[in-house]
């Protein structure tokens, strides 16, 4: 009987303690998520200097603003829309069943200035890279601090894929984020992406090695993670909008994604997660 209730006592207290952690990874991973936006959102139309590109590639217009210069662990966050009346994006659930025919976009939040991937598969298929691409900015793929970025790009001259629009086929699509401090040698972009679907239109969008892909995949752990469920049905803010159009960083009082993701390891180079996106 005593042996009944310390094994009792141990799993409640395991379970108090799980949950314990769970809370603090997901106060922490927002908390230092925010830590590094600028006090307030800046406007192209002010007089600041664009840095200099040293990439050749003048076309992305992105301004040097002043960040928090803490150094936090890398983190990602991210946002799902759902096209609504009028063309009016909606935050949803991140969780959500879509049905055929729903069209979103995803917005996503790094908080760091590196270099940013998204590969696709459905149903496990082989993965295919959406970003880079080389049909747009020439497939540069370097991302600013706290800049939001979308997934697809309202930008992209084919009208048809500025939204994921859900067919017929029920499936499960995947979605995986990386965010790298340094460009990931054996994946291309810029004028090399470019080069490449230039010689190879039947094989373009690129595709990873499976040695490549496994290396990437085994990166998503230990990351810590805050989910926000009060702001499904908000329509994206006009802020947003702006520095999504502008390339300019969101401030500490903008509106923050709803999932945020956190390394643990300030040692770490890369962040690696997924969206898991379930129409029927």
């Amino acid at each position: 009987m005593r042996k009944q209730v310390f094994l009792f006592i141990f799993f409640i207290l395991s379970v108090v303690l799980v949950n314990a952690q769970i809370e603090n990874d997901d106060v922490g991973a927002r908390g230092s998520f925010l830590s590094t936006r600028p006090l307030a959102e800046k406007s192209n139309n002010s007089t600041e200097k664009p840095t200099k590109n040293t990439n050749n590639s003048s076309k992305n217009n992105i301004k040097n603003t002043a960040v928090s210069k803490n150094k936090p662990t890398l983190g990602l966050g991210y946002s799902i829309y759902l096209k609504g009346k009028n063309d009016e994006a909606v935050r949803v659930n991140s969780l959500r069943e879509f049905q055929a025919g729903d069209a979103i976009r995803i917005v996503v939040e790094p908080n760091i200035e590196g270099y940013f991937y998204v590969f696709h598969t459905e149903n496990d298929s082989n993965p295919t890279m959406i970003f880079p691409d080389a049909r747009l900015k020439r497939g540069d793929n370097r991302v600013q601090a706290h800049v939001p970025y979308e997934i697809p790009s309202s930008d992209n001259p084919d009208v048809n894929l500025q939204w994921f629009v859900f067919d017929e086929k029920s499936a499960t699509e995947k979605l995986y984020l990386v965010l790298s401090k340094a460009p990931i040698s054996k994946i291309p972009s810029n004028e090399e992406l470019v080069r490449y679907c230039q010689e190879n239109q039947n094989n373009c969008p690129w595709k990873p090695s499976d040695n490549l892909w496994q290396e990437l995949k085994s990166l998503s752990t230990s990351l810590k993670v805050s989910k926000n469920s009060s702001d499904q049905g908000q329509a994206q803010s006009q802020v947003e909008k702006r520095s999504i159009k502008e390339v300019t960083p969101l401030g500490k009082n903008s509106s923050t994604p709803t999932v945020i993701y956190m390394q643990r390891s300030f040692e770490s180079d890369k962040l690696v997660t997924q969206i898991n996106l379930i129409h029927k």
